[in-house]
């Protein structure tokens, strides 16, 4: 059976991939088994991936909250939008609480030009950067000029 995804572009549907995703947001394998069973009931040709994606969160919101935020992570993130600022704190924050030292949105001069950091980290004398990307839409792509650039 195929599938319509986001892009509009038709794919085989990968149940194995849809069971990944359920496991991953902590959903045991009973769980797993039922919202395969409800969807598999729902499934045509041409299901919009998101028709799909939303049914799962909902069969899976039966079994647990904690769970279905889990599995909705994505939107969440793309909550902290438009703007990527929101975004960059939130990924500061992620690193700090694995006791990173963070800043955010640093400006940086290099040799030609300076450049602004999202986040920089410092953990035991190691020091990193990370050039966050924020999309608010599923279809937009990040390409590797900008991280090139900045190396």
């Amino acid at each position: 059976m195929k599938v319509t995804k986001f892009s509009g572009e038709l794919v085989l549907f990968d149940k194995e991939k849809l069971q990944h995703s359920l496991r991953k947001s902590g959903a045991d394998e009973d769980a797993v088994f039922q919202v395969m069973h409800e969807i598999d009931k729902q499934l045509y040709e041409g299901i919009p991936t998101k028709k799909i994606y939303k049914l799962a969160f909902q069969l899976l919101k039966n079994f647990s909250n904690a769970h279905a935020a889990r599995y909705n992570l994505r939107s969440a993130v793309q909550a902290l939008g438009p703007a990527g600022f929101y975004f960059e704190k939130f990924i500061a924050r992620l690193f700090e609480i694995e006791g990173f030292q963070t800043q955010t949105n640093l400006i940086l001069d290099g040799k030609c030009i300076s450049h602004e950091v999202d986040v920089l980290l410092k953990k035991e004398n190691v020091v990193s950067m990370i050039e966050c990307k924020f999309h608010g839409n599923q279809d937009a792509k990040s390409d590797v000029k900008v991280p090139l650039y900045i190396l």
